[in-house]
């Protein structure tokens, strides 16, 4: 859009403004008089409302993560203090048969530690008692003197609820079938190993009759070319002590109405694919109205997925579990899962560890079924190797609902926790999301929080530290997300990746309610508003140290609200951003202000252009109250092109040129004004403009504008300015300049000399 021609005022009107300064109208005051009304005016402005702005220093808390919980630790990350399970050092390495489960201090025995005899320890001194010794000599009767040597010799089928089988330390082939009340124990889980058949056997473990919940206790199912355990309708199976690693397609599978499986002290390794197809791979599996209760359970290195529980009526109870590294692909919901809930499933989790799966950590999925994670970590999720897709840390899709408490996503690729659909629901209080990473071959997503489809999160004292693309995302009609004492930090994007990043987004009709939340230290926008029905709510809210985009050093903008979408403010700070504090474009779209104050914005790096304070252009509209704008640079308020800004008890202090206007490095920029309508509507009211370096109000014409420019001013003072009003709109009406306001200690007060008129700027885009 090309700069308009400059228009001159009417030598009358100029010799009239002088004519009232120098009778001394108290309407008007000339520079270099000293003016009681002016000290009047200056008095009248009311200041921001904001409590913890003292000193100038904003004293606003971090999210209230501590005190950690028991075994939990304090560690500092970009200057806020978190919780977290392992400290900074992280988890420990574990030896075979031992684990590190989130809150303890160290690698423990998975189950009972290790007897120094062959046997295990505590056996029950009542019952049937059947002894099974690897490398027994053959005909035993299974007696401790005579054991059996293999799992092939034992009478599954004749064995009564009561009956034990006691693992001495040893490797086992074959497969175990256990009536209901019967139990298997173990030496230990790194000595007692089962292996599985090479046969079409479903499982290493099985349950076969209805009635008290079998056992299985202290060995490891390691390599089997089969799943691991599995229970179905009607059984029930009580796990602890008992490491899963390599299984086929699912470690644990619960399928069937009134399944019932309880886990305690386990750990799932290594589930692989059952298939050359690159499906399944599943650690748990709880599906058709099973149940399911795990205590101190450990999934790990799954090929697809750790646990899934699916259909209604399902229940899945996990504490003290560690579920990680999970492989290729589910064949339900989200093929590659950690853990998978659905179809009216439930599931709580307390003291888990969800790492490195294939696909996502955590998935539930269809209305009514609920998840409840307490003291969680979800880590190191990533995509499928075969597709590539299918990547998250949690993920809550169909109407389902999730509860996280005290808990750390981190690490996870394209989604830390992703809502989606309609009545899908999460509420995470006091919860860590880090480090999402983008898909290795685009460098897309990576995003902290995404809400959308018409979801809901409500988040309380959450940090959503340095993930990539966004940090917390809601979209759609009917989305909303709520933050409140929250901390969004550290968002990056790739170099190549030109759509940069932002720290909240929410766009399309969704709705973001944020309360005594910190967007500080994001790449390109620090929150970000688009799309008609967006809808944003700020209140005691701080947006600072936004940085241009690495790739070609634009944006750093703090706050971009455009193309439809609206903004409500209460007591917000925009600081130490670059381009433009709040800036806000397109018809229909809409900002409200309250108790506002942008300050100490800074220019691009690399031409020293921009740093200006609030911008509204191409037919948005601005209005509010209490505001104040101070140290920014070129443009301290600024409505361009169509737009409308209305507001009362305003402060603009210190509106220096660009960087780049002192070295001629950008002559068509070297203005500096504090207030200027350009093509648009500007309305002033009570009002405090100082100490800009050029004009302090600025008016003129704009080539495309639909409307003429407009600025008036009521009651407020313009001082310490070269010009005091920069009028270049030919015959405009002094009056609309005049109505109670003075001009003070200005080197002009009114000129018409031609000067640079700003354009409309370029919109923002995560």
């Amino acid at each position: 859009m090309g700069q308009p021609r400059v228009q001159f005022l009417h030598s009358a009107a100029l010799l009239l403004l002088l004519a009232l300064g120098a009778c001394g109208q108290d309407t008007m005051g000339t520079d270099g008089g000293v003016g009681d009304a002016a000290g009047d005016a200056a008095a009248s402005v009311m200041s921001p409302d904001i409590p913890w702005l003292a000193d100038g220093v904003p004293a606003i808390a971090p999210p209230a993560l501590t005190p950690c919980p028991p075994g939990w630790h304090e560690v500092t990350v970009a200057a806020t203090t978190e919780c977290h399970p392992y400290g900074s050092a992280g988890p420990e390495t574990c030896p075979a048969g031992e684990a590190h489960f989130p809150g303890e201090p160290g690698c423990r025995t998975v189950g009972d530690v290790c007897p120094s005899g062959d046997w295990p320890t505590g056996l029950p001194t009542d019952g049937v008692l059947i002894h099974v010794k690897a490398d027994a000599a053959a005909g035993g009767d299974g007696s401790l003197g005579r054991p059996y040597a293999g799992l092939g010799e034992v009478p599954w089928i004749s064995l009564r609820a009561g009956a034990t089988v006691a693992l001495a330390k040893g490797a086992y082939e074959g497969v175990v079938s256990l009536k209901a009340g019967v139990a298997v124990i173990g030496a230990c889980a790194r000595d007692t190993v089962l292996h599985g058949l090479a046969f079409p056997v479903p499982s290493v473990v099985a349950v076969s009759s209805r009635g008290e919940p079998a056992i299985l206790r202290n060995l490891t199912i390691a390599e089997a070319p089969q799943r691991g355990i599995q229970v179905g309708a009607g059984y029930a199976l009580t796990v602890r002590g008992v490491v899963i690693t390599g299984a086929r397609e699912i470690a644990v599978l619960a399928s069937g109405s009134d399944a019932s499986v309880v886990l305690e002290d386990t750990v799932i390794t290594r589930t692989r694919r059952g298939s050359s197809d690159g499906r399944m791979g599943v650690a748990l599996f709880v599906n058709e109205g099973a149940q399911l209760e795990a205590t101190r359970l450990m999934a790990t290195e799954n090929v697809s997925t750790g646990v899934v529980v699916l259909n209604r009526g399902t229940v899945a109870t996990l504490v003290d579990a560690v579920i990680q590294a999970s492989g290729t692909a589910a064949r339900y919901h989200v093929e590659g899962a950690g853990m998978d809930v659905g179809d009216g499933a439930e599931l709580t989790a307390t003291r888990l560890l969800v790492s490195d799966s294939q696909g996502a950590g955590v998935v539930a999925g269809d209305s009514e079924t609920r998840v409840t994670l307490t003291d969680v970590v979800v880590r190191g999720n990533h995509p499928r190797e075969f597709d590539g897709l299918a990547a998250f840390g949690i993920g809550v899709f169909e109407g389902a609902h999730v509860e996280v408490t005290r808990s750390t996503v981190a690490e996870n690729s394209y989604f830390g926790i992703s809502v989606d659909g309609v009545d899908s629901s999460c509420v995470l209080t006091d919860v860590i999301v880090r480090n999402t990473r983008p898909n290795p071959t685009t460098e897309l997503l990576g995003r902290g929080i995404s809400v959308e489809g018409g979801a809901r999160l409500d988040a309380t004292r959450i940090v959503v530290h340095g993930n990539h693309n966004v940090g917390a995302v809601c979209i759609a009609e009917g989305s909303v997300l709520t933050l409140a004492d929250a901390v969004v930090e550290g968002t990056r994007h790739a170099t190549g990746d030109l759509s940069g990043a932002a720290g909240v987004v929410v766009q399309v009709g969704g709705r973001i309610e944020a309360s005594r939340v910190l967007v500080a230290d994001n790449d390109g926008l620090g929150v970000f508003s688009a799309g008609a029905g967006a809808e944003l709510s700020l209140v005691d809210t701080v947006v600072r140290d936004t940085l241009p985009r690495q790739s070609d050093d634009l944006m750093g903008r703090g706050v971009n609200v455009q193309f439809g979408a609206s903004l409500m403010a209460t007591r917000l700070l925009v600081e130490d951003n670059h381009d433009v504090g709040v800036f806000t474009t397109g018809a229909g779209t809409t900002v409200s202000l309250a108790d506002t104050v942008v300050r100490e914005m800074k220019p691009r790096r690399s031409d020293g252009s921009m740093g200006r304070g609030i911008f509204a252009q191409e037919g948005a509209h601005i209005d509010g109250a209490r505001v104040r704008i101070e140290d920014v640079q070129q443009l301290g308020l600024a409505a361009v092109l169509d737009s409308e800004v209305a507001l009362r008890d305003v402060t603009i202090l210190r509106v220096p040129a660009a960087d780049c206007a002192a070295s001629g490095a950008c002559p068509e920029m070297s203005y500096a004004y504090g207030a200027a309508s350009i093509g648009a509507t500007l309305s002033l009211s009570h009002f405090a403009i100082d100490q800009s370096a050029v004009c302090g109000v600025f008016v003129a014409p704009l080539t495309g504008a639909a409307g003429p420019s407009a600025l008036d001013l009521a009651t407020g003072t313009v001082r310490d300015s070269v010009i005091g009003a920069c009028v270049q709109v030919d015959g405009y009406d002094i009056g609309r300049l005049t109505n109670e306001v003075r001009y003070e200690d200005n080197g002009t007060p009114l000129d018409s000399t031609t000067l640079p008129v700003p354009q409309p700027l370029g919109t923002g885009e995560p």
